[in-house]
């Protein structure tokens, strides 16, 4: 295949392009959501929204923030200025939230999330204001198997864990850094696709030198 830009790779749709650290984009997905982490831990746990520098962001650069929202779940707050979201580690966040409970407002809501490493059936119930077995029931209706698409982000994140550490750009313990799950979480996702074969990394390939590439530095 005679692959013209990173959309066109075989190995795109099999890990989180947007999460890797290129060598050819100007800022780093990764050490973005290295500060991220950090800094929502440093947040008060009575806060319960932020602006990107409350938590060391000069701003989410937005290559990447649809891609970093949906690993962190997280949700916009209504504001007229800066964009302000709700805080995941506030305790009581689902209580202060107003359930989602129209048939529409929900498959938006899920539509939003569908492709995170870390959406969870028991997330969606909480913010739904139902039951886990509700959810499955819904989306099942919807033509959905939520276990199924959770398996195969989980899966997604699995392998570009392994070949960001692969390319040598992050091990798995420094891209633990950057993660809203534990240890254990990554070590399971990894080791479920130790028998996958990580491809090259496609900016040394000759079609990545040679074709396009200023459309291979933006959609990278």
């Amino acid at each position: 295949m005679n692959e013209q830009n990173l959309s066109d790779w075989w190995f795109a749709d099999e890990i989180y392009t947007s999460l890797v650290p290129f060598s050819c984009r100007k800022r780093d997905p990764v050490a973005m959501m290295q500060t991220l982490k950090t800094g929502l831990d440093e947040l008060p746990k009575h806060k319960t929204t932020f602006i990107s520098k409350e938590i060391g962001l000069k701003q989410f650069y937005s290559s990447y923030r649809r891609a970093v929202e949906r690993v962190y779940l997280l949700e916009a707050a209504p504001t007229q200025r800066k964009k302000r979201y709700y805080n995941p580690q506030y305790g009581q966040l689902t209580a202060y939230l107003n359930d989602i409970e129209g048939d529409t407002e929900r498959m938006q809501h899920y539509e939003r999330f569908r492709e995170s490493p870390t959406l969870t059936v028991e997330w969606l119930a909480e913010r739904w204001g139902t039951t886990p077995e509700d959810v499955r029931w819904f989306l099942h209706g919807n033509g959905i198997n939520i276990e199924d698409k959770i398996a195969h982000n989980q899966r997604r994140m699995g392998l570009t864990i392994r070949a960001t550490a692969e390319w040598g750009h992050y091990s798995a313990a420094e891209y633990a850094d950057a993660l809203p799950v534990d240890n254990r979480t990554i070590h399971e996702w990894v080791t479920d696709v130790s028998h996958v074969t990580i491809p090259d990394r496609p900016t040394d390939k000759d079609w990545w030198r040679k074709n396009n590439r200023r459309t291979n530095r933006e959609s990278a």
